[in-house]
């Protein structure tokens, strides 16, 4: 019988490098509309208005969509119309996609998740679009691995509520249940309110040795 029913991963900075793929894509984006200035404030402010507008989003305040939007508009800091800034962030996300990679030891964390009989899935405040050709991209997609977006459920990460309805599509209670991930608000924090188990990744090249050690044996996170 595994230590636990379900084992549940972050993706963006516990499984893949986000904040690469990302810095490449700004950079890229900042380029290709030929903007002037200073490239590295252009990236520094790319990922202050990131944090700002995806923090909206876990709050509740506006949908995922929105914040995409939002990012265009004042990353560019004009007035663009809703087709413009849909368009503007595609072109964003055609770069971030050439870029996506896996942690190294990411598909063996998996692997060994799912070998130990638990149900296991990934469990994000990211879109299902980005993020299941994330999964594919990376060669992290399986079969045996469920995707739980939060953009899905009534709410998002750090809300407690957003893992009391992910477990409820698992059907597994929260005192059988682990999260791992890196952010400590999103992942921990809230993971332990809801009554589950959760695992710090502070660094991905300690994802396998937490995962053997604090989830699949040892002691209780």
């Amino acid at each position: 019988m595994p230590r636990y029913d379900a084992i549940l991963f972050d993706l963006d900075g516990t499984l893949v490098d986000h904040d690469s793929a990302a810095r490449h894509a700004a950079t890229r984006l900042i380029q290709h509309y030929a903007m002037e200035g200073p490239e590295h404030a252009f990236i520094e402010r790319w990922f202050q208005i990131e944090n700002e507008e995806f923090s909206r989003f876990e709050r509740g305040e506006i949908t995922h969509a929105q914040q995409r939007l939002n990012r265009m508009a004042r990353f560019f800091a004009a007035p663009l119309s809703e087709e413009e800034s849909r368009r503007r962030f595609e072109v964003f996300a055609s770069f971030y996609r050439e870029d996506w990679r896996a942690f190294p030891d990411a598909a063996a964390a998996l692997s060994l998740a799912v070998d130990s009989g638990a149900t296991v899935a990934i469990f994000t405040n990211g879109a299902r679009d980005m993020q299941a050709g994330k999964l594919a991209a990376t060669g992290l997609e399986s079969a045996s691995i469920s995707l739980i977006p939060t953009a899905e459920l009534s709410c998002a990460k750090p809300d407690p509520q957003a893992y009391r309805e992910a477990l409820a599509l698992l059907g597994v209670p929260a005192e059988r249940a682990v999260m791992i991930g890196d952010n400590y608000t999103n992942d921990v924090r809230a993971a332990r309110a809801a009554g589950l188990d959760a695992v710090h990744i502070a660094d991905p090249a300690e994802l396998l040795e937490l995962l053997r050690t604090q989830v699949l044996g040892g002691t209780r996170p």
